[in-house]
């Protein structure tokens, strides 16, 4: 069964923004496939038959996602004038016969104006006179359907001889909190010291810099964690002390980390964790630091209760190398709780 990221090639093959309508739609991403498009002299002039199956996106478990068949109707809309000209069978196969004239078509769950789903426009594609098409569509959840706060990444800072440094965030989300203050374009600047000791310009001296934001969880889904593990609660403190460890974290940090989520977990008997790190944690954002660290760890935990293990599960213990830590070092760690 292919998963959300094998979906993410056809996406990067085939997307593109549809473009703003007086209907007021939001611009969203084509998924329309042509497999192909031939002439067929037995249909009539001026007129274009196109064939095709549509898709609906499903949740398999909390971070995947596949593509079935459409076992419920969908609408197909022309032109700017709405007009309804077919819907799918219950294989989700379809079939239409539309004017050469035809700019785009819609499609959409039928009168469902909360759906869960996207609206796929079907456009950029000559309906050509006498001619077959065959077409696959796929329809994608909505992104904007449920978000979640990326919690409390801190960014330690440490360097054997005090230094001057700069460090922006770009948050993929929308930034919810700071402390120390940011300045206008995101950028904190500090100095380090080997203790860890950060100090602004003002003279105040912080343990760690502070922020969080807002983020849309489908969009993590397209994104591949460096481990997914289910852990029993009995096991989880043991399990983020090992790991933490082998991630390169000091005493304080794991101390930092497990006192801050070890409590807001306790609840769930049965956990997955899925552990990003350092490149993978672009999936909540980037850090540009000047000057460039010798050495930068970046840890981002997504935890979520399990109360059913899906046969499309895959465990993958993490595999990291150690972390040097002389000369100028950065550690960050922050983390999700998805509740369903």
């Amino acid at each position: 069964m292919k998963s959300i990221f094998s979906f993410i090639f056809i996406l990067i093959a085939w997307s593109s923004f549809a473009k703003e309508r007086d209907m007021k739609e939001s611009r969203i991403f084509r998924q329309v496939i042509v497999n192909s498009d031939v002439e067929d002299l037995t249909i009539a002039k001026g007129k274009c038959l196109i064939k095709g199956k549509v898709f609906y996106e499903v949740e398999m478990d909390p971070y995947s996602t596949d593509f079935i068949l459409a076992s419920e109707l969908v609408q197909f809309i022309y032109d700017v004038d709405g007009k309804k000209i077919g819907s799918t069978n219950a294989l989700g196969e379809f079939e239409v016969l539309v004017n050469e004239s035809t700019k785009y078509l819609l499609f959409s769950k039928e009168q469902d104006k909360d759906s869960l789903y996207e609206k796929i426009y079907f456009e950029n594609h000559a309906f050509t006179s006498q001619h077959k098409m065959d077409i696959s569509v796929y329809i994608p959840l909505k992104y904007s359907g449920r978000n979640i706060m990326v919690d409390k990444p801190v960014i330690y800072a440490y360097c054997e001889n005090p230094m001057d440094f700069m460090l922006k965030v770009n948050p993929q989300g929308i930034m919810t909190f700071n402390y120390p203050e940011l300045s206008p374009d995101n950028t904190w600047k500090m100095k380090a010291d080997e203790s860890g000791n950060l100090t602004a310009a003002n003279g105040s001296i912080y343990p760690y810099l502070f922020w969080e934001s807002n983020q849309n969880a489908y969009l993590l889904r397209d994104k591949k964690s460096n481990s997914n593990e289910i852990i029993a609660q009995n096991d989880l403190i043991p399990f983020l002390e090992k790991n933490l460890s082998n991630l390169g974290l000091n005493a304080r940090e794991r101390t930092d980390f497990i006192t801050y989520w070890a409590p807001k977990l306790r609840k769930f008997k049965v956990i997955q964790v899925q552990i990003f790190i350092d490149e993978n944690c672009k999936v909540i954002g980037e850090l540009e630091i000047t000057p460039k660290p010798d050495h930068l760890r970046r840890v981002y935990a997504i935890f979520n209760e399990v109360t059913i293990i899906s046969n499309q599960f895959v465990n993958r213990p993490l595999d990291v190398k150690p972390l040097r830590r002389n000369g100028f070092t950065v550690i960050e760690w922050g983390g999700s709780l998805i509740l369903e």
